[in-house]
């Protein structure tokens, strides 16, 4: 259960952007000292209260964008970067492809607008948010292809990151 609620947390704090929130979350001492010795080359972090005991990190490493969950102790609870749809593995794109035909039927042409690899306990998954105007998905993969939806709404561009400025179609 706990697991299900962060991934939760996760995906949507994936879609909702927050600038001023960002800016103003004070970050506790313990957490940022955790995330120096995490994520050394860091540049450009920006910090957000997913609840009152997580706090995500947006942040640059070279060339990727990425992002980092601290608990409240300043423990790593995960940790990714954003990917193209074209860097998740062959088996992802197959099954995010199918989600994505299965839903265009009754809701029109879907876009792919983010795609995380996240690393928690371990393993590799697959973040992903997909729509267009009239629905939003938010799906969670593994390496092997399995998925699946852990949001399902009406399209709401305000809450759901810009759903129709898609970074990618699928064909």
């Amino acid at each position: 259960m706990k697991k299900t609620i962060l991934s939760t947390v996760v995906i949507v704090t994936i879609c909702l952007t927050q600038v001023s929130a960002q800016n103003s979350t004070t970050v506790p001492a313990i957490i940022a000292e955790s995330f120096k010795k995490e994520f050394v080359s860091a540049s450009n972090m920006r910090w957000e209260n997913v609840s009152k005991d997580i706090i995500l990190v947006r942040f640059n490493r070279q060339q990727d964008n990425l992002i980092a969950y601290f608990n409240k102790q300043g423990e790593l609870m995960k940790w990714g970067k954003k990917i193209t749809f074209d860097e998740a593995p062959k088996l992802v794109k197959e099954k995010l492809e199918s989600t994505m035909k299965k839903y265009e039927k009754s809701n029109g042409k879907l876009f792919v607008t983010h795609v995380y690899e996240i690393i928690e306990e371990g393993t590799i998954r697959y973040y992903t948010n997909m729509g267009n105007d009239n629905l939003y998905l938010a799906l969670v993969s593994n390496y092997n292809g399995g998925t699946r939806i852990i949001k399902k709404a009406p399209s709401d561009p305000a809450k759901n990151d810009g759903v129709l400025l898609a970074s990618q179609t699928i064909k």
